[in-house]
């Protein structure tokens, strides 16, 4: 499920939901649990969507990962109300972040891609191993943390197309975050 919240002046209430029914059950279930700033809304933006890992947003199109196992992970758009699976099959997609305008997500399981997806497809970028956290840098380099023991902290450059280890031995990553000074924030199960 997606849920939103917003200031209440300018908070769009959207509901995608079938029936009454749905809408009275979501409600109980949801709406009485959930507490927000008297100065904020909430709403659920698009029920039926299970196992919502990743979001990101261009400015028109709100994009999400559905991590489900078995190759059964979605990567999906939501733009004027409409949802379109951009991409299927997919084994455990997690992290995702919008890489020079491009929806650009981690699966983590064993051994597979990076994949930026453009021009209609999902194109590989680099290997990873049970890749989970992603971010990205203004001048295109890729940041991403490994949710295994003995993970590692991959940066990929674009400029050279290389990828190198910054840290290993990480214990079950599972964010990461550049800041503009260079600094490199990430996050570990404990």
């Amino acid at each position: 499920m997606i849920l939103m919240i917003g200031p209440r002046a300018s908070f769009p209430v959207v509901l995608a939901l079938v029936g009454l029914f749905s809408v009275a059950f979501l409600l109980e279930s949801y709406w009485l649990h959930i507490t927000v700033n008297d100065d904020w809304s909430y709403g659920i933006a698009y029920a039926n969507q299970e196992n919502v890992s990743g979001l990101a947003f261009d400015g028109e199109t709100l994009y999400a990962t559905l991590e489900n196992r078995h190759h059964d992970g979605k990567l999906i758009s939501i733009k004027g109300g409409k949802l379109t699976v951009l991409e299927s099959s997919l084994q455990k997609p997690d992290g995702l972040i919008l890489w020079l305008g491009f929806p650009t997500y981690t699966q983590e399981f064993d051994r597979s891609f990076v994949y930026a997806f453009r021009n209609g497809k999902s194109e590989p970028i680099f290997p990873a191993n049970g890749a989970e956290g992603i971010d990205g840098t203004e001048n295109g380099d890729l940041f991403v943390v490994e949710d295994k023991p003995s993970g590692r902290l991959l940066k990929y450059s674009k400029k050279s197309g290389s990828v190198v280890v910054l840290v290993d031995g990480l214990n079950q990553a599972e964010g990461v975050c550049v800041m503009e000074s260079g600094t490199i924030y990430y996050a570990e199960k404990s």
